[in-house]
């Protein structure tokens, strides 16, 4: 954490005596915020975030992909933290932008689904959870081998929704 934050800070001061590319700027602040999530310092992780999410966001032709990808950031912060209303609110709308620029089938899409799975499982909605869990699920399927991780993942994942579900035969 400390060697990154390092090179965090060379990277600004560089920035800033070149002139601070406002773009290049937004680019560490998803960076610095990725490394502070994982350093479980979720304040820091979401100032940088926000900051990212506001330029993106001021561009006259507004990045959408970038826009989306800070919104990841802020809704896993936000799950992180167990504010799981604000991470759900993030993670919906990742997933219609992804759903807009990507189409409805993309690998992208279907980690919106898993992460919105995630957030309604936390909260003890099972049925929603295992709704976007299931879409995820079919979706991967299409671009994955079979003895992928991840499949194996998801299919652990829909197992235990179907267990809090109480709905056994399907869980196995």
């Amino acid at each position: 954490f400390d060697q990154a934050q390092a090179y965090q800070a060379a990277a600004r001061a560089a920035l800033t005596r070149a002139g601070g590319d406002l773009a290049l700027s937004a680019r560490l602040d998803r960076q610095a915020s990725d490394v502070f999530r994982l350093a479980a310092k979720y304040d820091q992780a979401l100032t940088y975030a926000q900051r990212a999410l506001r330029y993106y966001q001021d561009q006259p032709e507004p990045k959408d992909l970038l826009i989306a990808s800070c919104m990841v950031s802020l809704g896993e912060i936000y799950r992180l933290r167990g504010n799981y209303e604000s991470a759900v609110r993030f993670q919906t709308r990742v997933l219609t932008l992804r759903e807009q620029i990507l189409g409805p089938e993309h690998p992208l899409v279907a980690t919106a689904c898993t992460n919105l799975g995630t957030s309604f499982f936390r909260q003890g909605k099972y049925r929603q959870a295992l709704s976007y869990q299931l879409r995820a699920l079919q979706i991967s399927e299409k671009f994955l081998p079979p003895d992928h991780h991840e499949l194996a993942t998801s299919l652990v994942t829909v197992g235990a929704t179907y267990l809090q579900l109480a709905e056994y035969d399907l869980a196995t």
